[in-house]
């Protein structure tokens, strides 16, 4: 029997590949927005390698990428979140909508950044022409309908769904967007993510490139983004209905910290 029971075990696939599978089944639309951009992804990277330019110490296709590995995990979030709503609902006119608006608003962005970088140019905080002004504008805008399309999902999952995972989904998306948007505002109002210390991400932290010598507000941008898997990830650890409050939280408060660290020139991790 013992036999029997681990031959099964054996079988079942692992957490992440019922994750995936569930997005693909009950979700094609962000599951092939996923496996765009992971390609895309993967377009940039490799781009790394063949072009050594640099804009602020960094490869310049450093930023493109990390702004589509952030859309694979973006879009594969609302993968699993219309995972938990109905059929009906998931399908409903509104929801296509905007659920084609969010890639085309993120591919215009990421067009432009790539753009730039083929150019040898930063698309962030680049005002040097009036149409690079014009230009950063619209990206704000165009980021601002990201956020507004998150919260819009997590605002309908509360709505029309009761299930304890679907309450986390939507309110990780809610938060995530408002955080998100707080922090980011406040960022790309700013003449740059430095806060003190060196105005290069030459010496930043590993993959990420904070600031290791002063205050980096990207850093709060990326923790106030990401309630929207942190708030669904703690639910689903620990299902209580407490868990997604304490979670978001929690989440909430050391996004505040963070940001109050960032503006005051500290960094995350000093080296």
């Amino acid at each position: 029997m013992s036999a029997s029971i681990a031959a099964t075990n054996l079988q079942e696939p692992v957490p992440v590949v019922r994750f995936l599978n569930t997005i693909r089944t009950a979700s094609p639309f962000w599951w092939r927005a996923a496996l765009a951009g992971a390609a895309i992804c993967a377009m940039f990277f490799t781009a790394g390698f063949i072009d050594e330019r640099t804009i602020n110490g960094v490869n310049v296709w450093d930023k493109p990428f990390k702004f589509m590995l952030s859309f694979t995990v973006h879009v594969l979030t609302f993968g699993w979140a219309f995972a938990l709503m109905s059929e009906a609902e998931r399908g409903s006119r509104v929801n296509r909508a905007m659920s084609y608006a969010f890639v085309i608003f993120f591919a215009l962005e990421v067009a432009y950044m790539a753009w730039r970088a083929s150019r040898g140019e930063a698309s962030h905080f680049n005002v040097s022409t009036q149409f690079a002004a014009v230009a950063y504008k619209v990206m704000g805008l165009l980021a601002v309908g990201l956020t507004a399309i998150t919260a819009w999902f997590g605002w309908r999952l509360l709505r029309t769904e009761t299930g304890l995972h679907a309450r986390a989904a939507g309110i990780g998306l809610m938060l995530g967007a408002v955080l998100g948007t707080i922090a980011g505002a406040y960022l790309g109002s700013q003449p740059g993510h430095w806060v003190g210390g060196a105005a290069t991400d030459a010496d930043g932290l590993a993959f990420f490139r904070w600031s290791t010598t002063g205050g980096d507000l990207r850093v709060a941008h990326f923790a106030g983004l990401h309630a929207m898997q942190f708030v669904p990830l703690a639910a689903w650890l620990r299902p209580r209905a407490s868990t997604i409050w304490l979670s978001a939280l929690a989440i909430t408060v050391v996004t505040a910290a963070i940001f109050i660290q960032a503006i005051m020139g500290v960094p995350l991790f000093a080296v």
